[in-house]
């Protein structure tokens, strides 16, 4: 570890300053350096805890009840971490807002009971939980990758818009009705009906149709009760099988959806979401039934559409994987990785002016995108256009100048150009950075062997034959005899 030292210049013959002022000056001199440091320093991980209360109405089952009061509580303590998490994204140049902000805390949060406890009142229940939060930075790295996804912001807003809807919908259940004559007045109406009888006003008959009417409220009531917290269980747990995909932890996201589902077999988001699960496991065909059954319950969801056209294309299917994606762009249209994935998927098809105009559009939206720079330099050497494709090339390695493979590609550029030595120089350039890295070296080979210079090639094919992979190998071997003849 580096040292350093505060050395002090001071005449032999001056009086020795006072302690008091020795003091003051060293407190004066730390603030002074220590301020660019706090400045910047991210706070530590502080602990919070965080407690909220809940009511059970009668109508209400305590299993939703247990999962409504932890909610409160999970917004609580991630209200307190967010100072953390915004100091953290400054300190890494990252800009993010409001709802990317909120899927961070979401994702990268991790939050703990502490305690819970409950007390009758009445007919209702009294809840009350205390939760832990903290937030690891990790957790923050990992949850990065994903917030600037637009299919997986899309399904974090979809699932947030279902929870406060669903805790406004629960809130107006809660109250009795408004009308005259419905159950708001219920606990009056023994009284009422005396009375009315007293005057004759009330009917036997009367007041049995009065009874039915509010029974017939309370069954429909209870019943909506019923339908919202289905929604509000499958949303809890759709919320949790986020955060666990974010964090790579495939098994608890995929038991977390499948919780959803068993609440709300409807449920798109958790169907989507337990796609994504299959697709970052590689299963393709597992999460394309997912992402179909998603894309069919919300058709023009950005979550089900991106999912279902990833796996298209990865599946090879790219006319169904091309429409998905144009729907996206109508429904996004500055979402800038679609037009991105369009340009590859041009390419594989062998429409490479296609490919350059996709590119194109992504770099507009967003021109320090390397892959997409790289991109269209490949679609121009496919129509030999290449004056175009050496200037993207070499605006993508003066980003990244000891990138190998950029080297290696602008090498074969300049050989399709007939810049041969350019070329050579290319090839030799990515072997030295990477000399475990042995394509530039095949390719110098041949270019070499190609170019009548056989002493130089046979040394390169040596090389291969001692050094490379087997199939480099082989094939020098072979090209090496070749050149006795």
């Amino acid at each position: 570890m580096t040292k350093f030292s505060v050395i002090c210049f001071r005449p032999r013959t001056a009086a020795r300053a006072p302690a008091v002022l020795t003091l003051a000056l060293a407190a004066f001199f730390f603030k002074v350096l220590a301020a660019p440091l706090a400045v910047h320093a991210n706070p530590a991980p502080a602990e919070v805890t965080a407690e909220a209360f809940y009511t059970i109405g009668p109508e209400e089952t305590p299993a939703a009840g247990e999962e409504r009061v932890l909610l409160k509580a999970t917004k609580a303590a991630l209200a307190d971490l967010t100072p953390y998490v915004e100091n953290y994204c400054r300190q890494h140049g990252v800009a993010v807002g409001e709802d990317e902000l909120s899927a961070l805390l979401a994702w990268a949060a991790d939050i703990s009971v502490v305690d819970r406890k409950r007390a009758a009142a009445g007919a209702e229940t009294r809840l009350w939980c205390q939760v832990k939060g903290t937030v690891a930075e990790f957790r923050l790295e990992q949850a990065l990758k994903l917030v600037k996804d637009l299919g997986c912001l899309a399904a974090y807003r979809r699932n947030e818009e279902i929870l406060n809807a669903n805790e406004q919908e629960i809130a107006a259940l809660r109250q009795p009705a408004g009308p005259p004559g419905s159950e708001k007045d219920a606990a009056a109406a023994p009284q009422a009906a005396a009375s009315a009888a007293e005057k004759g006003k009330t009917t036997p008959g009367e007041k049995e149709a009065r009874e039915k009417a509010l029974k017939a409220e309370k069954a429909s009531r209870q019943q909506k009760i019923a339908a919202n917290e289905k929604v509000f269980l499958a949303a809890v747990q759709t919320a949790r099988g986020q955060r666990f995909l974010a964090g790579n932890e495939w098994e608890r996201a995929k038991d977390a959806f499948n919780l959803a589902l068993a609440y709300d077999p409807a449920y798109a988001v958790a169907r989507a979401g337990l796609g994504a699960v299959w697709y970052a496991q590689n299963q393709c065909a597992r999460a394309r039934i997912d992402y179909e059954a998603a894309a069919a319950l919300s058709p023009d969801s950005l979550y089900a559409l991106l999912g279902r056209a990833d796996v298209y294309r990865r599946i090879g299917e790219l006319d169904k994987a091309l429409a998905d994606y144009a729907r996206v762009a109508e429904i996004a249209p500055r979402y800038w990785p679609v037009y991105y994935n369009r340009g590859l998927i041009f390419r594989a098809k062998g429409q490479p002016e296609a490919a350059a105009a996709e590119f194109t559009k992504a770099l507009e939206l967003n021109p320090k995108h390397i892959p997409s720079l790289v991109g269209r330099a490949q679609a121009y050497r496919d129509t030999r256009r290449y004056d175009q494709a050496l200037a993207d090339l070499n605006a993508a390695i003066a980003v990244s100048p000891r990138d190998a493979e950029l080297l290696l590609l602008r090498g074969s550029v300049f050989q399709q150009a007939g810049q041969e030595e350019k070329a050579l120089a290319d090839y030799s350039l990515a072997k030295t950075i990477r000399p475990d890295f042995f394509a530039p070296l095949w390719a110098r080979a041949v270019l070499l062997d190609q170019l009548g210079r056989s002493s130089e090639a046979a040394e390169a094919y040596e090389t291969l034959i001692n050094e490379a992979p087997a199939v480099y190998a082989r094939l020098a071997q072979q090209a090496k005899e070749r050149l006795r003849f």
